[in-house]
């Protein structure tokens, strides 16, 4: 499954073709998703690992197809299998007025993450999460890190400036030590500083 989708975006990447899917419907967008839409019908509560890894599928052909937020949700619920399709159903039908209430990507993401990941392993990746550093990781490299976890604890980095503040102290020393005097406001701000600060380190080595 994952090869397929990758070799699938690759064939995307170009510019002109990027240009054309952008132009494409709704209705051609979700055929060019199938092959993940497909194996959705393998999602189950024994396989949480999948889950992780088709929602990252998921969120990389959104972005080639640059996929409005506003369909995410219904394109990715368009092909559930029988036992998400009922549970999601019912959460539309609990929380959501049956659809008349909208539902985010990120509000979606999360409660199918809760509903289809073993709380053990939610819990496992929360623990991994608060305890994470660099080690040899390059700052990119953390960052990537840092973001895949911080999906299990959304109460720690509920907001840009909680997120930033967590990302800083989660730094190698000599690169924390001069960020921490500065009130990043968002991740992305910590991130550059913490970029150039690494770079401007690498030249006196």
């Amino acid at each position: 499954m994952a090869c397929s989708c990758k070799a699938w975006f690759r064939q995307c990447r170009p510019r002109h073709r990027l240009r054309r899917h952008c132009r494409l419907s709704c209705r051609h967008r979700l055929r060019l998703q199938l092959p993940f839409l497909m194996s959705m019908a393998m999602v189950g509560e024994s396989q949480p690992l999948l889950v992780e890894s088709l929602m990252r599928e998921k969120e990389k052909i959104f972005r080639a197809i640059r996929c409005a937020e506003e369909d995410k949700v219904s394109l990715a619920t368009y092909m559930l299998p029988e036992r998400a399709d009922v549970w999601w159903a019912s959460v539309l039908h609990t929380r959501y007025e049956d659809g008349a209430i909208e539902v985010s990507w990120a509000k979606f993401t999360r409660l199918f993450r809760a509903k289809f990941i073993l709380e053990h392993i939610q819990d496992k990746m929360e623990q991994e999460f608060l305890s994470l550093i660099p080690g040899s990781m390059t700052v990119l490299e953390y960052k990537a890190r840092f973001a895949e976890l911080s999906k299990y604890a959304p109460h720690i980095v509920s907001d840009e400036c909680r997120k930033a503040t967590k990302f800083v102290k989660g730094l190698k020393p000599s690169h924390r030590s001069r960020l921490v005097a500065f009130d990043h406001r968002t991740l992305d701000e910590a991130l550059s500083a913490a970029c150039r600060q690494e770079s401007e380190m690498g030249q006196y080595l």
